[in-house]
C-alpha cells in the first residue's frame, strides 16, 4: 500500500511540475515551436517550476501558522491529476497533442528493480500499464525481457539480453563501469518459446492496443464505481469511430480475484474482446457482474 501511494504521488507530482513549467513558460508542445533550450536553462526551469510548488505551500502554511516555520510539502499537497484531467489539460494547451508516456529510460532504474522477490506478474502489469496509456507508448529496450540495472548509469544501459552466451554474434560487453547483473528472468531467447514469459505477455499487450484504437487514441472517463484499492475499470471511448470502437477496461492488481457489477450506464459493455493475464484465466461475465482474475486485466465492448 505505502509503496504504491509513494508511486502515485511520483506520478502526481511529475504531471504537476509539468503544469506548472508549460504554464510559466508559456511553450505549447508540439505546436511547431522551437524549443533550443540548453541543459542549463533545461535545470534551471524545472527548478522554478518545483520552486513554484513549494512556495505556494509554504504561503499556506504561513497564513495558517503565522509566525512558526514552514512544514515540508507532504503528499496531499501535491495536486492529484487523474488521467481524465491530465488529458484535458494537454488538449488546452494544444488539442493535437499525443501524449508519449514511458515506464522506465536510460535515466532511472529499470522497472523489475522496483519489485522484492521477483514478482514477475508485478513486471507484468506495470508494462501494461505503461500500454494502456493513450499516446505512443514508449519501451525501453529490455524492459520486454524484465531486465534489471539500478544505481549507477551505466547498469540501466546494459547489453540486451538476446541470449546467455555472452560472446554470441551481436552481444556487446556494455558500457564500461558496469556491475555485474544478474537478469532473472531469462534471455529472449528463452522466453519467446515460453508463452507466460515477460516477453510474450508484453507482446500480446502490444497485440491488443494495436487491435483497438481507443487505447491509444481515445479519450478517457473515469467510472468511480468501480474505483477501489488494487481495483478499477475506465472507458475509453473513441469519438473519431463515433463509438463504435470504445472499450471498457477492467484493472485487478491484487492478488485476490475481484467480482463487480457494472454500473447500469456501462452495463452494455458484456464482449469479452480481450485478455491480459498473470495467472489464472478464468473471468467470469454473469447477468452484469464480472470477475476479474488475480493479476487480470479485461477488456470489453459493447454486445453486437
Amino acid at each position: 500500500m505505502q509503496s504504491r501511494n509513494i508511486l502515485r504521488w511520483i506520478s502526481a507530482a511529475i504531471i504537476a511540475l509539468l503544469a506548472a513549467y508549460l504554464r510559466m513558460t508559456g511553450y505549447l508542445p508540439g505546436s511547431g515551436q522551437e524549443a533550443a533550450y540548453e541543459d542549463q536553462a533545461a535545470e534551471e526551469s524545472e527548478y522554478d517550476a518545483g520552486s513554484e510548488l513549494h512556495n505556494e505551500a509554504e504561503g499556506e502554511n504561513d497564513a495558517a501558522a503565522g509566525d512558526q516555520a514552514p512544514a515540508e510539502i507532504e503528499y496531499s499537497a501535491v495536486p492529484e491529476l487523474h488521467t481524465e484531467e491530465e488529458e484535458e489539460l494537454y488538449a488546452s494547451l494544444n488539442p493535437s497533442y499525443v501524449n508519449a508516456p514511458f515506464y522506465s529510460n536510460h535515466d532511472m532504474d529499470r522497472g523489475a528493480e522496483y519489485y522484492a522477490a521477483n514478482d514477475a506478474a508485478k513486471v507484468k502489469i506495470a508494462e501494461a500499464l505503461n500500454l494502456l496509456m493513450t499516446g505512443n507508448a514508449f519501451i525501453y529496450y529490455g524492459e520486454e525481457l524484465g531486465m534489471k540495472g539500478a544505481g549507477r548509469d551505466e547498469n540501466r544501459r546494459a547489453p540486451m539480453y538476446w541470449t546467455d552466451d555472452s560472446h554470441a554474434a551481436g552481444m556487446c560487453s556494455g558500457p564500461a563501469g558496469l556491475d555485474e547483473i544478474r537478469m532473472e528472468y531469462g534471455s529472449l531467447e528463452k522466453q519467446a518459446d515460453d508463452p507466460d514469459s515477460i516477453f510474450n505477455y508484453i507482446r500480446e499487450a502490444v497485440r491488443i492496443r494495436e487491435s483497438l484504437p481507443a487505447i491509444a487514441r481515445g479519450r478517457t472517463v473515469r467510472i468511480p464505481e468501480l474505483e477501489q484499492d488494487c481495483f478499477c475499470g475506465f472507458l475509453r471511448t473513441y469519438p473519431a469511430n463515433q463509438g463504435a470502437g470504445d472499450v471498457l477496461i477492467l484493472i485487478n492488481t491484487g492478488d485476490t480475484a475481484v467480482r463487480r457489477r457494472l454500473p447500469d450506464w456501462v452495463a452494455e459493455y458484456r464482449n469479452l474482446c480481450a485478455a491480459l493475464y498473470t495467472g489464472v484465466r478464468n473471468p467470469v461475465i454473469d447477468n452484469g457482474e464480472i470477475t476479474v482474475p488475480a493479476g487480470g486485466i479485461l477488456f470489453l465492448q459493447k454486445q453486437n
